[in-house]
């Protein structure tokens, strides 16, 4: 949690200046792209395409474990999430939702998303998993997550400030 609030400092630091530059229809279509990207994360990882889940990921991305951060390439993601994807099936989950998804745009090319996730069975039944928190960045091919965490319990994620 630590490296989220440094990462966000960081990003805000030059946010206000920045943020300045966009129009209320900029904004509109920064959160409809991230809100696109993360749902295609959640919704690809539950059809078994990891290649469609590691496109979702920026080049490299970073994990943060305890007490390391590690790079990782788009190799490394699609290999990951093609395990997750089978262990999760494996498990009897058949989809994923994030809600709210909240976008927290720190500059024209870097937001923070967070949201709460939920899991489904095939018998339709939704259970609430964990809040997680997205830093993303814009790429030439459109927004791409470069960090993942994951936070125990329900709206533990980040949010903007009013």
């Amino acid at each position: 949690m630590r490296i989220l609030l440094i990462t966000a400092l960081l990003f805000a630091a030059t946010a206000s200046a920045q943020q300045a530059k966009l129009t209320d229809a900029d904004k509109a279509q920064i959160k409809a792209e991230i809100t696109a990207t993360v749902n295609t994360y959640i919704r690809e990882i539950f059809a078994g395409n990891a290649k469609a889940v590691a496109e979702t990921f920026y080049e490299p991305s970073f994990s943060v474990g305890a007490g390391s951060i590690t790079s990782n390439t788009r190799a490394t993601q699609e290999t990951v999430f093609g395990a997750a994807g089978k262990r999760l099936q494996g498990e009897g989950w058949v989809s994923a939702s994030f809600r709210p998804i909240n976008v927290c745009i720190m500059t024209p090319n870097s937001a923070l998303a967070g949201m709460n996730l939920y899991r489904k069975k095939a018998d339709g039944s939704e259970h609430p998993i964990n809040s997680e928190t997205m830093l993303l960045a814009r790429a030439k091919d459109g927004w791409k997550i470069v960090s993942l965490f994951v936070h125990e319990g329900a709206d533990k994620y980040a949010t903007c400030p009013p």
